[in-house]
């Protein structure tokens, strides 16, 4: 279950801290307007440590700021 605004933008918040596997909250967020998007990052998942599952590799960010790009407010630089 997700919890997020429906509208960042009425909300009053700006951002996502995304502490979900994959990429699909963040996608969510954007949608609804979110600015900003934490998420964890890395180069392989096979290694160990407690951020490792909800962190993106980097294809997966990929996606995210190609994504991300499609909206206006969220353009990455």
């Amino acid at each position: 279950h997700l919890n997020l605004p429906e509208n960042f933008t009425k909300s009053g918040y700006s951002g996502f801290s995304d502490h979900c596997a994959g990429i699909e909250a963040a996608k969510e967020a954007i949608r609804r307007g979110a600015l900003i998007v934490e998420k964890h990052f890395c180069l392989d998942r096979s290694v160990e440590g407690p951020d490792i599952p909800c962190s993106v590799t980097p294809d997966e960010l990929r996606e995210l700021v190609r994504f991300a790009d499609g909206y206006p407010a969220t353009k990455s630089y």
